[in-house]
């Protein structure tokens, strides 16, 4: 989010949804966030959501029934392209009226704490840095503070040094740190850097396994596939070599066939050669031919 920059206005669940928002303002801040935590925190006060409205026009009546008509620098600081700056006159409700509890009353400082976020005009909303500074949280800066089974409380003051230092720009730092806190409990760089280091290995550790998965599937793979080129190869060269032997033997038919054809002509050629060169086998043929002529002559 860059100031100067339009964003979409339509964001943020309706019920914690700020009015800059609802006054369709594309050049919001993180003052958005800062309204919905205090819907938030009036939740937890109340047991049920500050702002129920059906739809956006109804949840900006829903919030001008709890803070009132907004006024024309509201809106200008809300949108100050909008148009429409004439709202009927409501009066704010007492935030005591409004956190009425039948159980337990709710502290003044609590009812101040919350009033602070739900503020028409984002310039005038509390800053988170100043909220963290308000008497509402000196309970968990007192060391004798407890929790309800008598243990001690968590971490509170583990800060940044970013963000200390920005709390010292706003002069709160020595509100928000109190002084009996020991130096080792706020955080430092070497601290955050080996926390990272530490959230950081198991992630390393799960992308060398990932990494070595990897590696022993594609070897793998690999083998498998050198399996299957072997096979293939192998199988071809069988054709190949069946082939082959078929040809031969093919070849070796035929080359039988025309040797056998071969022999035939020769036994043909010879056996016609010797009905022409043999005088006896001509002789007789001869003979038999005088005989049937002489016979024809004698019956004549």
């Amino acid at each position: 989010m860059k100031e100067g920059e339009p964003n979409v206005s339509y964001i943020c669940s309706r019920y914690y949804r700020a009015p800059e928002l609802i006054f369709e303002s594309q050049f919001y801040q993180t003052t958005i966030d800062l309204w919905s935590l205090g819907c938030v925190i009036g939740e937890l006060f109340l047991g049920t959501p500050l702002f129920q409205g059906e739809k956006s026009v109804d949840q900006l009546v829903e919030i001008i029934k709890v803070l009132g008509t907004p006024t024309p620098e509201d809106i200008k600081d809300m949108n100050p392209d909008y148009q429409q700056t004439k709202f009927p006159i409501v009066k704010p409700l007492p935030w005591r009226v409004v956190f009425v509890s039948y159980e337990k009353p709710i502290g003044n400082d609590a009812l101040d704490f919350v009033s602070k976020f739900l503020v028409f005009s984002p310039k005038r909303r509390i800053d988170s840095f100043d909220a963290l500074a308000h008497p509402y949280f000196d309970d968990l800066r007192n060391p004798d503070t407890r929790l309800l089974d008598g243990s001690e409380l968590p971490p509170l003051f583990n800060f940044t040094d970013d963000e200390l230092q920005y709390a010292d720009t706003k002069g709160v730092k020595d509100k928000i740190v109190p002084k009996w806190v020991k130096p080792s409990n706020t955080s430092n760089n070497n601290n955050d850097d080996n926390n990272n280091k530490e959230d950081e290995q198991p992630y390393q550790d799960e992308q060398e396994d990932e990494q070595e998965v990897a590696t022993s599937d594609n070897h793998v793979n690999n083998n498998q596939h050198q399996h299957n080129n072997t096979y293939f190869n192998g199988h071809i060269r069988n054709n190949n070599e069946n082939q082959n032997q078929n040809q031969n033997q093919n070849e070796n038919h035929n080359e039988n066939d025309e040797v056998e054809n071969d022999d035939e002509n020769d036994i043909d050629n010879t056996n016609g050669n010797d009905k022409n060169h043999n005088p006896n086998y001509n002789n007789d043929d001869n003979d038999n031919n005088d005989d049937n002529d002489n016979d024809g002559n004698e019956s004549f």
